[in-house]
């Protein structure tokens, strides 16, 4: 449902990924500073779009300023502040109902092995976590990530018992979730049509998860990664390829995309 704003519709919102885009190796977005000011000072919302749990962006989000709204968990999850307090939709079963799915569906679950069953000392270990961090990361609301030990056979078998449960296995990272028919895109249509219905979209991002985003946003930045190489997306019009990774980048593009932006006819 489409929630009455109090103030004027935003002229633009802005939906980010983090890693590898707002954020460098060393999770610093200092860069970026002006560029946010920028958005601040304009009244531009800005969304961060990211696979991580809401629990391991509290930090990050309180050091942004503003409170921004979040599309998290790959989209399984919403978080849009309302009166200083995060209004939180989740999609999907919930995490609980996720479990509960995998544990039903017997035989062709098992060779995923998710995070609940991992334990938080081999999640430590496998990710290199802290033990804060690793908390975190298993604060889990809308999906389950998890080690998949079976072969490319075992893996369809499991997609395909998923699938009527709402249910989808997508590779991110070294990690296999289990989530809902949900990707970063639903969560950015969403939350557009909440915050600034009608307005453009810009979409800024670096992975092959944040693919669908950067097509259906109306301007996309992808930010190059490290080694030079880019995420070759199949649109053409509207589209800015970063003069530099992470947030240096990052602190480029925006303003000249929102300034595009503002030229738009009424």
């Amino acid at each position: 449902m489409t929630e009455t704003l109090a103030s004027a519709v935003p002229p633009l919102i802005v939906f980010s990924d983090l890693d590898g885009t707002l954020l460098d190796e060393q999770y610093d977005f200092s860069p970026a500073k002006p560029a946010l000011r920028l958005l601040e000072d304009r009244g531009i919302p800005l969304v961060l779009a990211t696979s991580k749990t809401r629990a391991e962006l509290a930090t990050l989000r309180a050091a942004l300023g503003g409170a921004p709204s979040l599309i998290f968990e790959n989209g399984a999850g919403l978080a849009l502040p309302r009166n200083g307090e995060p209004a939180v939709q989740i999609f999907g079963p919930g995490y609980a109902g996720i479990l509960e799915r995998l544990a039903a569906l017997g035989s062709v679950a098992a060779p995923f092995e998710g995070f609940a069953a991992l334990g938080a000392e081999r999640v430590a270990a496998l990710t290199g976590l802290d033990g804060p961090a690793t908390a975190q990361a298993m604060a889990r609301e809308a999906s389950e990530p998890g080690l998949f030990h079976g072969d490319a056979t075992a893996l369809e078998a499991f997609r395909a018992a998923l699938a009527p449960e709402g249910l989808r296995a997508v590779h991110g990272g070294r990690f296999l979730h289990v989530m809902p028919q949900r990707d970063k895109v639903d969560g950015m249509r969403t939350l557009a049509e909440r915050l600034a219905p009608g307005r453009p979209t810009v979409a800024l991002g670096d992975g092959e998860n944040d693919r669908a985003m950067l097509e259906a946003a109306d301007f996309a930045v992808v930010l190059p990664r490290p080694d030079g190489t880019h995420l070759a997306l199949e649109r053409t019009e509207r589209l800015t390829l970063a003069p530099a990774p992470g947030p240096k980048g990052w602190a480029q593009a925006v303003p000249a995309v929102v300034q595009a932006c503002f030229s738009l006819p009424n």
